[in-house]
């Protein structure tokens, strides 16, 4: 890992009634990246974000926040650096919106000026326009809108570590699935490391750059989705995945990965496909042959062959094919 901005050694945190919360867990957070816990329900997930702003303080091991061990930091220093997400979200229900945004900033002696520029700019960002939402009041807010809030003010002071907490759990599937996407394009924008806790595979799978696996206290696997799903590190792993794994790797696999290039097809124009018969049964597409992008996934890929109610369907690159995936290479590859 090039760059990390947190590196976990050895870490544990006991509790006064002898709990073992986590145990002697280590790895590190490449800057810039958002990383997934993940892992059933007291399984140390939360017990290591707390750690990190110490919000409770670690028994063993240390944890260094740009090269630096936290218990060199001075707390309210340390965390003025990092924002922060629960699924509760914590507005002040007396305080507008705008109010509830810029109230760390006002806490760092921003000027109001200041203060107020930095507000619009986020409540656009989070697509809550500030000209129709800054002077409202939490209580006329939606979940979403509410959640979009806390996000904004977790951005406020431009935090270089953001560490969210279930941060979209209490939300219906709609609108959970609407703020996972829409956060996954403003962290394109900002940029920001991120540490995201969630008791949902699959949201873990969507949101992270990488995964943190916890059973009991211990990560039994942190990797990437696509290696998680490909090479899943024990019978643990395999089981939370669960038994749709196939078709959550089909969403991280390219297709480039699966296509067979031991073929007629390849090296032909798609407009030659349309004229010639090569032996495949491609989906139809009007007059043209729907085909795959080489830039897309094995889920995409398995679409258009269901769509097409075809057998087959062209990989291409520029224009060009490169390779024929079907239903059979998807399942042999995958199973």
């Amino acid at each position: 890992m090039s760059d990390p901005i947190l590196e976990f050694n050895n870490v544990t945190k006991i509790y006064g009634d002898g709990t073992v919360a986590i145990e002697d867990i280590s790895f590190d957070v490449e800057r810039g990246t958002t990383t997934v816990f993940v892992g059933p329900s007291g399984c140390g997930k939360t017990t290591t974000l707390e750690l990190v702003n110490r919000l409770i303080e670690l028994t063993e091991g240390t944890i260094s926040f740009d090269g630096q061990d936290i218990q060199d930091i001075d707390k309210i220093d340390l965390r003025r650096r990092f924002g922060y997400v629960i699924q509760e979200i914590g507005l002040f229900d007396h305080m507008t919106v705008a109010e509830n945004v810029g109230i760390v900033p006002k806490l760092l002696g921003w000027d109001q000026a200041r203060i107020d520029d930095r507000v619009d700019e986020l409540l656009n960002l989070v697509e809550m326009p500030a000209d129709t939402y800054r002077d409202q009041f939490p209580g006329e807010l939606s979940g979403g809108q509410r959640q979009r809030i806390g996000v904004a003010r977790a951005l406020a002071a431009d935090p270089e570590v953001m560490l969210m907490d279930e941060p979209f759990g209490a939300l219906d599937p709609i609108t959970r699935e609407k703020l996972q996407n829409e956060f996954l394009d403003l962290q394109e924008q900002i940029d920001t490391t991120i540490l995201f806790v969630t008791h949902d595979i699959d949201e873990a799978l969507k949101m992270g750059d990488r995964i943190a696996i916890y059973n009991e206290g211990g990560i039994v696997q942190y990797d990437t989705p696509k290696e998680i799903l490909t090479n899943p590190a024990n019978q643990f792993v395999r089981d939370f995945l669960g038994s749709d794994q196939f078709l959550k790797e089909l969403k991280f696999v390219s297709v480039t990965d699966v296509m067979n290039t031991e073929n007629s097809v390849t090296g032909k124009s798609v407009s030659e496909l349309a004229a010639e018969d090569h032996g495949y049964d491609f989906p139809p597409d009007g007059e043209d042959i729907a085909t795959v992008d080489s830039t897309e996934t094995t889920h995409v890929a398995l679409t258009k062959l269901y769509q097409g109610n075809a057998s087959s369907v062209p990989v291409t690159k520029g224009g060009e094919v490169i390779g024929v995936i079907t239903e059979s290479d998807l399942k042999e590859r995958l199973s």
